[in-house]
């Protein structure tokens, strides 16, 4: 029997996140924007319902697509309850009548369906660690899910290639896990591209040879998605001039089997995940259950909804104190308007604001990644 390396509850950003699961709202217990978003294919947002988790259907419009995709919370029954211990499960569905005229052909017009993916702070922590992505899935119909895992920047300064595994999911729930050994410092030095380098009909994986951002802003990056353009898959050097340090890549066979599986995504087709959980070791544990109240503030750290915030129209202005310490200056949207000037003083914690009229509308703070 191969040894087992036990997992450990070690921190990827150094000590201030001591959990095994180092995703945030794994169990999608937590919807602070909205349980429910519709959005057409061609203009897809980052963060459109559960908190930390970035969904879309992303599709050009130059490739004439047509149809939308919905994000839900679903609430668990007796069939999830059977299978795992959760309230909450998310479901993506699509739309889509048509994909276009050209959306799987180069990287301008690349199309992407992505029911899930999460950035986490401070990847060098988790540089050449073996950890394991475990989650539940099942979808309307069986299909492929392709599982990504890679560093990156939140300003898309450089990517590494991708390690990958797909899955195949079928119309009743199961648990997949995906473990891997992530790329030393040096290797992702070595293996590092710009991806807006490669923004041209036909990219192709070129390293840029060290000249990378600092490391304090590198991220790592777990992605599922039903749907990969043949302009992502050539960059992310998957098939050709593939660097050391980078296991699992996807193989044309797979990427061929992932395209015909897309076909699933349209006319309603849908996608279930829940539990979805990254830790450090060689195999998948039992799902982290933390405290409800725990994991709101670990959600409110990128971002915060105030209901009905009321801020005077009166000779003074009002300091609004954040729920939680945010990751950085959010930025700030409120339905009502602000006095010239106004907000001032923004900071993590808090900021001035005054206003032009004293009406109640909501107020969020956005920090995200």
């Amino acid at each position: 029997m191969a040894t087992q390396v036990p997992n450990r509850m070690l921190a990827f950003d150094g000590g201030n996140f001591p959990f095994k699961n180092k995703l945030i709202n794994g169990n999608f217990d937590i919807w602070q924007r909205r349980t429910s978003y519709t959005q057409n294919v061609t203009t897809p947002i980052n963060y459109p319902a559960a908190d930390r988790w970035i969904v879309y259907a992303s599709i050009p419009s130059a490739n004439t697509p047509s149809g939308t995709y919905t994000v839900t919370q679903r609430a668990t029954d007796n069939t999830e309850l059977q299978n795992f211990q959760a309230n909450y499960y998310q479901r993506f569905q699509t739309n889509i009548t048509t994909f276009g005229t050209t959306p799987m052909s180069d990287y301008l017009t690349s199309a992407a369906i992505t029911p899930g993916v999460q950035n986490i702070e401070n990847a060098a922590n988790i540089l050449g660690k073996t950890v394991t992505v475990s989650f539940w899935a099942r979808a309307s119909q069986n299909r492929k899910l392709l599982s990504e895992s890679q560093i990156q920047t939140a300003a898309n300064a450089f990517w590494t290639p991708t390690i990958c595994k797909v899955f195949d999911i079928t119309t009743s729930w199961q648990k997949f896990t995906h473990t891997y050994t992530m790329p030393t410092y040096n290797q992702v030095i070595a293996a590092g591209y710009d991806p807006l380098l490669n923004f041209v009909s036909t990219p192709s994986y070129t390293p840029l040879g060290g000249a990378l951002p600092p490391l304090k802003d590198w991220l790592y990056q777990v992605n599922f998605a039903t749907m990969w353009s043949r302009g992502l898959y050539n960059a992310s050097g998957n098939h050709a001039n593939r660097p050391a340090g980078f296991p699992d890549p996807l193989s044309e066979a797979g990427y061929q089997a992932l395209l015909a599986s897309a076909e699933a995504t349209k006319n309603g087709g849908w996608i279930d995940i829940a539990q979805v959980q990254l830790e450090e070791g060689t195999f998948a544990t039992p799902f982290e259950q933390r405290p409800i109240g725990t994991e709101l503030a670990l959600c409110q750290r990128y971002y915060q909804y105030f209901q009905a915030q009321y801020i005077p129209s009166t000779a003074h202005a009002e300091t609004i104190f954040y729920k939680t310490t945010m990751r950085a200056n959010p930025q700030i949207t409120w339905g009502g308007t602000f006095a010239a000037g106004f907000p001032s003083g923004i900071t993590t914690e808090n900021f001035i604001g005054f206003s032009t009229s004293n009406s109640g509308n909501p107020l969020t703070l956005d920090a995200e990644l």
